[in-house]
């Protein structure tokens, strides 16, 4: 699956003028993803099952950087396109890490925490090692003010529900 998703339908629109996430390979990418975590679900807890679980998230995200690689092209002047691609990746990585952090949090799995918070340390890896370096001045400034928002959001909902969460981490479930 994993080949075909990378030899085939990651190159499947030649130009961008495709419908966003409605089209054939965000649906394709959906679907791959949603196999993965079905197949997680059913080997139970263990390595493997953990493993699918995370190809899943992977997978999710890479076919969402695809759509969002796909509207910065369609948007973007071609001089801003790498710009609004990088920009819009470390958005899309920071809102997702963001998602799986409060995911964690409402279904008491540790596994979602992780990965949010393992997600949001290659943000910032990302930011300070790529884009800080390569993108013009205003795409850096908003990547920043992005992801220090939702450092903040994190920030706060750690620290206003801390005992509530710490309550929650005594009884985490693995995989759920």
């Amino acid at each position: 699956m994993l080949i075909r998703l990378w030899t085939l339908d990651s190159w499947i629109y030649s130009r961008p003028d495709y419908r966003a996430l409605w089209n054939g390979r965000f649906i394709t990418f959906l679907v791959a993803a949603v196999a993965l975590w079905a197949s997680a679900r059913w080997l139970g807890a263990g390595v493997r099952a953990v493993a699918a679980y995370i190809a899943g998230h992977t997978v999710l995200m890479w076919g969402l950087m695809l759509e969002v690689t796909g509207w910065a092209e369609r948007t973007a002047t071609p001089e801003n396109v790498t710009n609004l691609e990088s920009t819009s990746i470390s958005i899309l990585m920071a809102v997702y890490a963001l998602v799986l952090v409060v995911a964690g949090v409402v279904t008491r799995t540790l596994i979602n925490r992780v990965l949010g918070l393992g997600l949001i340390g290659l943000v910032v890896a990302k930011l300070y090692l790529y884009d800080v370096w390569l993108l013009v001045r205003i795409y850096r400034i908003a990547a920043f003010a992005v992801l220090g928002a939702l450092l903040l959001i994190t920030s706060y909902l750690y620290s206003r529900y801390k005992e509530k969460i710490e309550t929650w981490w005594k009884d985490d479930k693995a995989l759920s």
